[in-house]
């Protein structure tokens, strides 16, 4: 069986996937598009794979890429109405509303958004603009880089300062705002060796010129320490979302909360840091997604399923909570429960080995008996020491349980639960795999918002591999040997 044909057995068995989407221009004009899919198996693993790298033909637009998208899930055999990641532009927004498949705008994305905005102050930009004529300086004379280099072995010769010894400065790129952060670091790091530069007979009269107007200041050095200790942790925060081996959905709500408490203005704060904070602030606020795909995977996390960190959302994801389960459990998806038989077999079984619990409220509404529901009746069986002579007594009839009710009870059995001590050092996906026979119906629901990515960096870190692949010397690969390249390269882990 070939890797592909595997994927699609294994992707098809799936009840819920989740997909990214991007498009990418070579270096011969050649459009294409990739679809990475994502999806929880019987064994609660995430699991990624690239479906495919097409040229798109014709200009990106709404409808050629809702068709290429069509295409793709009848060719891959995708359960209906997968949830997508895609960025925030025009013609993939339209494009998903075409399909009339939910989709999910991405979060690095938004972050990047934010870090730029805040970014756009005159002062900063002032202090940036030194800062890469300073990093310029040092690329373009390996003279001066010798004597960086040379100052660095004399400043830092330290047990504690010695792995900074052969650090290059960094230049920024306007498309990754960390980048940004990461030329900053590294000015930081190195302006004592700056400083004993700055007068070093060495350098020639045009080169010390230029460095002179270039350095840091200290006060500018204090200011470019405050405004790397406010980058880091949006650049954790861009870490986290972007991370494609783990889930990440159920994470982007306490992201959002910890920033907005990380850019609380201070009295202390000096004004650019307070303008950056500012404008933190307002574009945080407007990007801040507290959607039915955000809530649903804070809930489904039993971890965060309280939203003690936001309580004030906590009624609506409920309701979330409530709807999805109930939709989930009509689209007619079996419940899956494995019970081991031999050693390392096991057999699936379509109805939970176990009966739901009572509902747990303080308070419990009256609830009409089954006996008295319009449900079709079934035969209670007798065990074999019976006599037949009870059967009267012991066999009386009963009705069916009541689905939508068992669902309830085990909604509120879930929201009621506790995470015990031995959970500790349980991932959300162990916690789950180890507790699915208690949430037969639910578990369907935790697969469904769990698996879908918060970014989307796994269609994005494709195209980097197209650009290593379709250089200017393999430029003239075809497209079907692209697609294949990549297909190989991504999912050969895997399959």
């Amino acid at each position: 069986m070939t890797w592909k044909k595997k994927l699609k057995k294994d992707v098809s068995t799936s009840s819920f996937v989740s997909i990214t989407h991007d498009c990418w221009t070579s270096l011969n004009t050649q459009s294409f598009f990739t679809t990475t899919v994502h999806y929880i198996n019987h064994e609660w693993n995430l699991k990624s794979a690239v479906l495919g790298t097409i040229q798109l033909k014709g200009s990106h637009t709404a409808q050629n890429i809702s068709e290429e998208l069509k295409a793709t899930h009848t060719k891959w055999n995708l359960p209906p109405n997968p949830i997508a990641t895609t960025d925030n532009a025009a013609n993939e927004q339209k494009a998903f509303e075409l399909l009339n498949w939910d989709r999910f705008g991405c979060y690095g994305h938004r972050l990047n958004l934010v870090v730029k905005h805040s970014l756009d102050i005159p002062e900063v930009g002032r202090l940036l603009g030194k800062g890469r004529k300073l990093v310029t300086f040092f690329h373009q004379s390996s003279s001066s880089t010798d004597l960086f280099h040379e100052k660095q072995k004399l400043l830092f010769d330290g047990q504690t300062t010695k792995n900074l010894i052969g650090h290059k400065l960094i230049n920024d790129v306007p498309t990754r705002w960390n980048s940004t952060l990461y030329m900053l670091q590294r000015l930081v790091e190195q302006f004592p060796v700056m400083m004993a530069l700055a007068n070093d007979p060495a350098l020639s009269k045009q080169a010390s010129s230029t460095f002179k107007n270039c350095v840091f200041s200290f006060e500018e050095q204090s200011t470019a320490e405050n405004i790397v200790s406010l980058l880091q942790p949006f650049e954790k925060a861009t870490t986290i979302v972007c991370a494609d081996k783990t889930p990440t959905m159920h994470k982007i709500l306490p992201i959002i909360i910890k920033l907005l408490k990380i850019i609380d203005r201070k009295e202390d704060d000096e004004p650019i840091i307070r303008k950056m904070k500012e404008k933190k602030n307002t574009e945080l606020n407007k990007t801040a997604v507290f959607d039915k795909t955000t809530l649903m995977g804070s809930v489904m996390n039993p971890f965060t399923k309280d939203l003690d960190f936001a309580p004030e959302l906590r009624e609506q994801a409920y309701r979330y909570l409530q709807e999805e389960a109930h939709e989930v459990s009509k689209t007619g998806i079996p419940l899956k429960i494995k019970m081991e038989k031999n050693e390392g077999e096991f057999e699936t079984l379509a109805e939970p080995p176990l009966p739901a619990l009572p509902m747990l409220q303080s308070e419990p509404e009256e609830i009409e008996s089954e006996s008295q529901t319009d449900e079709p009746q079934i035969k209670k069986l007798k065990s074999a020491d019976t006599e037949d002579w009870l059967a009267d007594i012991v066999c009386t009839r009963e009705s069916q349980p009541n689905p939508e009710l068992a669902l309830e009870n085990e909604i509120q059995r879930y929201l009621g639960c506790k995470i015990l001590e031995k959970d500790q050092g349980l991932t959300v996906l162990k916690w789950w795999q180890s507790h699915e026979q208690f949430y037969p119906r639910l578990m369907n629901t935790a697969k469904k918002y769990l698996c879908v990515p918060a970014s989307s960096v796994s269609s994005e870190r494709v195209f980097s591999l197209c650009g290593n692949i379709v250089k200017k010397k393999r430029c003239r690969l075809s497209t079907n040997n692209i697609d294949m390249l990549v297909f190989l390269n991504r999912n050969i882990e895997y399959w």
